[in-house]
């Protein structure tokens, strides 16, 4: 039986935060006399990479869009138990955590719960430490094709499984990724089933790693986003993801991007899913998601499957990215009933 996906909740803080203003506020936190738990974690881990955290806040330029979903004070932690509780009571959701056979996270952000394991606490709060239970590595965008293959190739014929990603980047970390958008924070929670319910029906995933698409940035510079590379080789995996699983450009129906970089997804689409009548817009004052980003957008994909605005059996084609290298394609049928 087909893997599909049948439920989704997505957490977005209320607040949106502007560039300028969370660059003061970062200012402020760093020249403060007393730190806190968030600023000597930001300066442990930028220090250990050879950054200045504090000069390389104040020296980032403003990115095209300068706006950001911000959790405030809420943690990454914080934001994954939202999303799971609102999953269990999601439409079509499982009411219970009970059913979960398989848990997955994912997160590329920086918790002040650092010493312990989100899933493991995840896992722990609703009594499924007896269930296999862990994270992905670093495949921030790439996240959902990763955990989708994963379930994909675990999962009973009568399993269900559920996939958690969240992102929170509390002050001060520096949000920009020397790329077109701001880094937000969101969590997202998805329910995969082998039942015959309505939902997207996994067509296919492919993964693949490239080298890394960042150059390592040095003391309050940050690192310089290598576009032509990506752009060619996330040409390349999109293209070898539709021919592997017997597809070809003309035959996707919907396009979800990636939502790092809006004009690099725009190209890809045109190249890669020209006829696509349903293309997803991720909101302008989100940010990137990051290792949410493709979760969030399966999630208003259901939305729209439920209200009937999408074709049953239509192909849609799910992408993401890592810096450090890895592209996820995930391809997915509408499944109506």
């Amino acid at each position: 039986m087909a893997l599909t996906l049948a439920s989704a909740a997505v957490v977005r803080p209320p607040a949106t935060q502007a560039f300028g203003a969370w660059r003061a506020a970062a200012a402020r936190t760093f020249d403060a006399a007393t730190s806190t738990p968030e600023r000597s974690l930001c300066e442990t881990v930028y220090g250990d990479a050879g950054l200045d955290a504090r000069r390389l806040g104040a020296a980032l330029p403003a990115p095209e869009r300068a706006r950001f979903r911000d959790a405030g004070a809420h943690t990454q932690r914080d934001l994954a138990l939202a999303a799971f509780d609102a999953l269990l009571q999601a439409p079509g959701g499982p009411g219970t955590a009970d059913d979960c056979s398989l848990l997955l996270y994912a997160a590329a952000s920086m918790d002040v719960h650092f010493h312990q394991s989100p899933v493991g606490w995840l896992a722990a709060r609703y009594k499924l430490t007896r269930r296999p239970h862990f994270a992905l590595a670093q495949l921030q965008g790439a996240a959902l094709a990763g955990a989708a293959d994963i379930i994909d190739a675990m999962l009973d014929v009568d399993g269900a499984a559920a996939f958690v990603a969240a992102e929170a980047w509390p002050l001060p970390f520096p949000r920009a990724c020397a790329g077109p958008s701001l880094l937000g924070d969101a969590g997202a929670a998805l329910w995969l089933t082998r039942a015959c319910v309505p939902g997207l029906r996994l067509a296919g995933t492919w993964q693949q790693s490239c080298d890394p698409f960042v150059l390592p940035g040095h003391g309050d510079q940050g690192g310089a986003i290598l576009h032509a590379h990506l752009r060619v080789a996330a040409e390349q995996v999109l293209l070898a993801a539709l021919a592997y699983h017997g597809f070809d450009t003309a035959m996707v129906d919907g396009w979800l991007p990636s939502g790092f970089d809006m004009a690099l997804d725009e190209s890809l689409r045109q190249r890669c899913a020209p006829r696509a009548a349903y293309a997803a817009v991720p909101r302008a004052d989100d940010g990137w998601f990051c290792s949410a980003a493709s979760a969030v957008l399966c999630a208003d994909v259901l939305d729209r499957v439920r209200a009937g605005e999408l074709a049953d059996g239509a192909l849609l084609l799910s992408w993401g990215v890592s810096l450090g290298g890895a592209i996820g394609v995930s391809l997915w049928r509408v499944a109506s009933a």
